[in-house]
């Protein structure tokens, strides 16, 4: 940790990490969403650059209903194509696997 705060290591797809705010579509917490985690600060290290972000929201859902709206902004990839790329990473995923959509904001 640098300055307190944890540091997160997250993939820089379709240059989202320059947003002021991004998302983001990974497995879910092992833990429920609370609004702690929300309030935490995390620090991401993009490039060169030090950012800090924080989590606004969390929302799960099962594989088969990832559609464009979320594959777009955290993939740069339409839905058939975001499929492909996960199955090749995540071969045991079924329709039903739980995915978590995070949502992330900038705060510096």
């Amino acid at each position: 940790m640098v300055a307190g705060y944890p540091i997160i290591k997250l993939e820089n797809f379709n240059n989202k990490l320059y947003c002021n705010g991004f998302v983001v579509i990974n497995f879910p917490p092992a833990t429920k969403f609370s609004t702690k985690v929300a309030l935490k600060v995390f620090q991401l290290n993009v490039g060169n650059k030090v950012q800090y972000v924080s989590i606004v929201n969390v929302i799960e859902t099962p594989f088969k209903d990832i559609g464009d709206w979320y594959s777009i902004p955290a993939f740069g990839l339409r839905e058939g194509e975001f499929r492909r790329m996960w199955m090749q990473k995540h071969p045991t995923t079924t329709d039903e696997t739980i995915l978590a959509i995070y949502f992330y904001q900038k705060i510096n």
